[in-house]
């Protein structure tokens, strides 16, 4: 698809009805991605309510050597029997996402953020001592999570995802074993904000070595009178990819462009 408002027009190849067009184009929608670069939680610091604004968080503390992360939605499903176990209807509708990271350090900080407790650092050089502690009962925290993939493909840079509003479910504190290295797992669910009723959001960034593709736009008119006629009233748009190969017969502002690649035609009636 072509980006209209960000096209620009270049002067004609000489050809009465047809003309050049510097395009930016959409990138694709669907990406491959592969391991995931970084993890980041973020403490909720301001109370999340209904008449807003929406919450702040603290600093960023990352989940250091992130192994594996993954989104699931929980959807929740409810059916219409009757006449004689037939099923009548169903209905469904997703509450909350669920996620899961796999790391593969111990951070006392993070199982502050996520679990609440008390954080002590005292000391200094080799006398300094990092404490957590957790009593109980205690309410637990919500926090904002965010992942960046950037291994990917397709005219995308990256992926992130946010999920805004997470309570932790279930947690891997410490992870021991002979001749193998722990990893740390928290698994959460994340619930739509009060202030915005987002859960989370998955975001694709176009490449940043993307260029402007040039095209060449021909049209015709059953008003022309061209060969061969078109109908009366119908208008018809040939759209052709130019090719990275020199041709010099094309304008000198299109540079080291070439002629013309397949061309896809779209026609319109009034």
């Amino acid at each position: 698809p072509i980006n209209a408002s960000g096209g620009k027009v270049c002067k004609s190849d000489g050809h009465p009805y047809a003309f050049f067009v510097a395009a930016s184009m959409q990138f694709s929608m669907a990406v491959n991605i592969y391991d995931v670069q970084a993890v980041k939680i973020y403490p909720m610091t301001t109370v999340d309510t209904v008449a807003g604004p929406s919450p702040t968080y603290g600093t960023g503390i990352p989940l250091e050597g992130a192994a594996d992360f993954s989104i699931m939605p929980n959807v929740v499903n409810s059916e219409l029997k009757g006449d004689g176990g037939q099923i009548i209807a169903k209905l469904g509708r997703v509450d909350m996402w669920a996620a899961s990271i796999t790391y593969g350090r111990v951070g006392l900080s993070i199982l502050n953020t996520v679990l609440g407790g008390t954080f002590t650092d005292t000391g200094t050089d080799t006398a300094e001592i990092a404490t957590w502690s957790l009593g109980a009962p205690n309410l637990l925290p919500y926090f904002k999570i965010e992942a960046q993939i950037l291994d990917t493909d397709n005219d995308v840079r990256s992926v992130t995802a946010v999920l805004y509003k997470c309570s932790i479910k279930s947690a891997t504190f410490l992870d021991s074993k002979t001749d193998a290295f722990g990893q740390p797992k928290i698994d959460v669910e994340a619930i739509p904000l009060l202030s915005t009723s987002t859960i989370g959001e998955i975001i694709m960034y176009a490449s940043s070595t993307r260029a402007s593709a040039w095209v060449r736009v021909e049209t015709s008119w059953g008003r022309d009178k061209r060969t061969p006629a078109l109908p009366l009233d119908e208008m018809r748009l040939e759209v052709a990819p130019l090719l990275p190969t020199i041709d010099p017969s094309l304008p000198s502002s299109l540079g080291s462009v070439s002629s013309k690649g397949p061309k896809s035609t779209h026609t319109y009636w009034p």
